[in-house]
């Protein structure tokens, strides 16, 4: 069974900025990944790094499955939009987000009005093209502010949380200013933060251990920053832990009952994640979703935690985002390792 990686190289843009760290994470993502199959019995696997000049090596690929780590946002998004559509034309299954998904959730305006129109639990919110627009007037303070077309923590700082209007004006003025797009302001939400990794097996979806992101109570902020989150030298770096929730019956089966609708109302595919915050009442908002998650085998991240709290190692848990892009097509996938947690 030949497998092919197909990952997104930092453009010229991102490599003229100081956010090369998170665009470096698809060329990770996609050799960690390619060692883990290498020790699959029946499987031959082969790397294809694409950039901004080289799209079309995508509509070369020979392969039986597409492993898709495009990872393009903010202003490189019509790439990645270009990306999978030139995926999809290939007719091989690929895995993860189509460019619906994909758009849909790096532009976080379409991410919002998806779930306001499904009816899936998210902060009160308001985009805002130039920082002069009316503020709801319904908003409560503290707010926050991020950027509308990027992800990966890019745009957020100490300062994304404010607690007046004189704070709010300065910031949205300071993102739209640096990086020439909109931002969404939201009301933020104090309490606790999950992130829940969802998995189609045999076409059926599968909540995975939910884990919950524990910060330092001696850190200025309780949310991810760019630095913080990618920094190594920053002061904030990996300010929180991640681990298995500790929930209640009846918050675990909540938290699976909202992911899971929201998963089949967004029409994802194969695995997705959600960030859901829990405020002190127990009430649950979704703050952001990814339909094309990067995968990662280290346990700082909680996609790592959850997958290996369910019993899987790495190869375990792409083989089976293998397997359900496969049986979209109605494609069988026979390999001699396949016993892995159902």
């Amino acid at each position: 069974m030949k497998i092919a990686i197909v990952y997104s190289l930092p453009t010229k843009r991102i490599k003229e900025s100081h956010f090369m760290a998170s665009d470096e994470d698809a060329e990770y993502a996609a050799r960690l990944i390619h060692g883990a199959l290498l020790s699959v019995p029946g499987i031959s696997v082969q790397l294809v790094a694409v950039g901004e000049d080289s799209l079309e090596k995508i509509s070369h690929i020979r392969a039986d499955c597409i492993i898709n780590i495009i990872e393009w946002t903010g202003e490189d998004l019509p790439l990645s939009i270009d990306a999978i559509s030139r995926l999809e034309k290939l007719r091989i299954p690929f895995t993860g987000a189509t460019r619906n998904n994909w758009e849909n959730t790096t532009n976080k305006v379409l991410m919002k009005q998806l779930f306001d129109a499904n009816k899936i639990p998210t902060a009160r919110w308001q985009v805002f093209s130039t920082g002069k627009e009316n503020i709801r007037p319904d908003f409560h303070y503290p707010l926050f502010v991020k950027l509308a077309y990027e992800h990966t923590g890019v745009g957020l700082h100490p300062n994304s949380r404010v607690s007046d209007k004189k704070s709010l004006l300065a910031v949205m003025k300071e993102r739209i200013e640096e990086f020439s797009q909109p931002v969404i302001v939201e009301e933020y939400i104090s309490g606790r933060e999950f992130e829940v990794t969802l998995l189609e097996i045999h076409g059926a979806v599968m909540v995975l251990p939910v884990a919950e992101n524990i910060y330092d109570p001696k850190s200025p902020v309780d949310f991810l920053t760019y630095d913080g989150r990618w920094q190594e030298n920053f002061e904030s770096y990996l300010v929180y832990r991640v681990k298995i929730a500790d929930l209640n019956k009846t918050a675990q089966k909540e938290i699976e009952r909202e992911c899971e609708r929201a998963f089949y109302a967004l029409a994802f595919r194969d695995y997705a994640r959600f960030d859901i915050r829990m405020n002190q009442e127990g009430r649950l908002f979704f703050l952001e979703t990814n339909s094309n998650p990067g995968i990662d085998d280290n346990m700082d991240i909680a996609l790592t935690v959850s997958f290996k709290a369910a019993g899987l190692t790495l190869s375990d848990f792409v083989l089976k985002i293998i397997e359900s892009s496969m049986r979209r097509f109605k494609k069988p996938m026979h390999l001699a390792r396949m016993s892995v947690p159902s």
